[in-house]
């Protein structure tokens, strides 16, 4: 027998809808900052000197204002997240390495507020799950709607960035938002809708031409379809995903017809072992590993330290942990990894709604993570959010209902 839960907050209250006026404001603040973010980024084909991030902090400091003030005015889910235990730790560990280096930079401030952000996240949306189980389907409405934005958004980017730069074939990085939001696809009612969902990833991914988007998506949908082989309630549902393997070889096919080779040029021997230079980096930052004395060792270099040997990012989130904020950070990471595949496990087992959708976003962050970053890159709230509604829906599945909430004050 269902039994209703208050709201614990006096800002949660519901319209007929099923989401309040104080979430549907957290949204549009959201969407403002989105906007901002993803126009004012290389990412879209935006010159360097053409980029204005100061309207994106503002709205994104506004959007962990709003989830803040949520999260201190309701009250917690009773089953505590290890996922979040160790993002703190990871904040910890970053907060260490730069105090022990010196390094009070711009870049030490961003590691930290993504890694707060993470953390609000996780918060927000496990809170609103378990308190108001009712609005879960709307958002991940809201979010299956972002997914289809961010294909249009990556589609012109395409076009921006040909144009810009001259280029026949580029390479879309803006695509990993639509990798981080595919997994709100798969929670769609009707099976048609998920087809077109499906469909519209691997045509999305295979047309970026990013190597790193295509090998994510396509374990994120091998995964899902062990997951359905091994939960027979869901089979039912989504046996047409069967064929998402074929679909994807003639998706890549396609694109590489299209791209007259380009594509599988990219995947070629040479390509691979030193793609956007990663042989040269990784063998930099490995002597640099080897050659550190005990302090950088245990707590790196700081945030400011991949930048300072490579002139870039590690291109792989475990080298660049042990490197910047050493083996404490290293530790704290692995143990995220570890909670992250505990997590993943526990959805297949439990027969949960929403576990098709984190086992495939577990599956991307712990992917990406081998030849990119995940830990302060914008398009992972879409993935803190999703782990974030799954915990308060597994909280709320296995725990009493309390008899009463503690009314906010806002």
């Amino acid at each position: 027998m269902a039994v209703s839960r208050p709201s614990g907050s006096a800002i949660t209250g519901l319209d007929s809808a099923g989401l309040s006026v104080y979430q549907l404001v957290f949204f549009a603040v959201f969407g403002c900052y989105s906007v901002l973010s993803f126009l004012n980024s290389s990412m879209v084909g935006t010159k360097a000197e053409d980029v204005q991030r100061t309207g994106v902090y503002f709205a994104l400091v506004g959007v962990m204002a709003m989830m803040a003030a949520y999260i201190l005015t309701t009250r917690a889910v009773p089953a505590k997240s290890p996922i979040v235990g160790w993002l703190v730790a990871i904040g910890l560990a970053i907060a260490l390495s730069n105090i022990i280096q010196g390094q009070f930079s711009w870049t030490a401030a961003v590691h930290l507020g993504m890694i707060t952000w993470w953390v609000l996240t996780m918060l927000f949306f496990s809170r609103l799950a378990y308190w108001k189980p009712q609005s879960t389907r709307n958002l991940v409405t809201i979010f299956t709607l972002a997914f289809y934005v961010y294909v249009f958004a990556s589609w012109i980017a395409a076009q921006r960035i040909g144009t810009t730069y001259s280029i026949v074939n580029p390479v879309i990085n803006a695509v990993y938002f639509v990798v981080a939001c595919a997994p709100f696809v798969l929670l769609a009612k009707h099976t048609f809708a998920r087809y077109v969902g499906v469909a519209t990833l691997l045509i999305s991914v295979a047309i970026s031409f990013k190597r790193g988007a295509i090998v994510a998506t396509a374990l994120m949908l091998l995964v899902v379809l062990w997951t359905v082989k091994r939960n027979d309630r869901v089979r039912s549902r989504v046996a047409p995903l069967v064929f998402l393997p074929l679909l994807l070889w003639l998706g890549y096919s396609l694109a590489d017809w299209f791209s007259g080779g380009y594509l599988s040029v990219r995947f070629s021997i040479e390509e691979l072992q030193d793609g956007s230079g990663r042989g040269r980096i990784y063998d930099v930052l490995w002597r640099s590993v080897r050659e550190a004395n005990v302090l950088e060792l245990f707590f790196g270099r700081g945030s400011e330290g991949t930048t300072a040997l490579v002139d870039t990012g590690a291109h792989n989130q475990w080298l660049e942990v042990l490197v910047n904020f050493g083996l404490l950070g290293l530790v704290a990471y692995f143990g995220l990894i570890v909670a992250l595949i505990r997590t993943a496990l526990v959805a297949t087992r439990d027969q949960a709604r929403l576990n098709l959708a984190v086992c495939a976003v577990v599956t991307y962050l712990v992917v990406v993570g081998f030849y990119s970053g995940t830990l302060f890159v914008h398009q992972t709230f879409y993935a803190t959010a999703m782990l974030g509604l799954w915990h308060g829906e597994h909280a709320a599945a296995h725990t009493e209902a309390p008899l009463g909430g503690r009314g906010g004050r806002l």
